[in-house]
């Protein structure tokens, strides 16, 4: 009778912990706005992910949108963001590592490596910024990072 009466209360908390996880798509609530625009990012680019406490980017639509050109070298798995007019400012890194390679900043260390989410290369978007002379903010209330500054 005890272990029916244990497994009836264990029960009954795992529906009650159930629908509050299922109605937490937090990663389908992110957005981000580069200089006041609002920026939809299509699907097929991936979406703005929370990974720990680091709020990531596919890392690809984000350079792109701000004029960088990127290559993919598939048999190092190394990403390389090639900036628009100012060689100092490109950017090489590689999947699962830590550190990134600035032309202007030589090599940086990020304290999440770069990663594959959903065949997407992701990063931290702070870190990024951070290192194009962007200005970063994260709104917790409308889920929303903020990016400014120019290119």
């Amino acid at each position: 009778m005890k272990k029916l009466c244990m497994l009836l209360i264990v029960f009954a908390l795992v529906i009650s912990v159930v629908p509050a996880v299922a109605e937490q798509p937090l990663n389908e609530r992110l957005s981000i706005e580069i200089n006041g625009e609002s920026v939809t990012i299509p699907e097929y680019y991936g979406a703005v992910q929370i990974v720990g406490d680091r709020t990531m980017v596919p890392v690809r639509f984000v350079s792109e949108h701000l004029g960088f050109t990127v290559e993919w070298f598939e048999s190092m798995e190394m990403v390389v963001f090639i900036h628009p007019t100012n060689i100092a400012q490109n950017i090489g890194l590689m999947i699962g590592q830590y550190r990134l390679y600035c032309t202007m900043n030589g090599a940086l260390d990020m304290d999440v490596p770069a990663m594959i989410i959903e065949n997407r290369t992701y990063i931290p978007i702070r870190f990024f910024a951070d290192i194009i002379g962007f200005e970063t903010y994260w709104d917790e209330y409308t889920r929303t990072v903020f990016l400014d500054g120019e290119v």
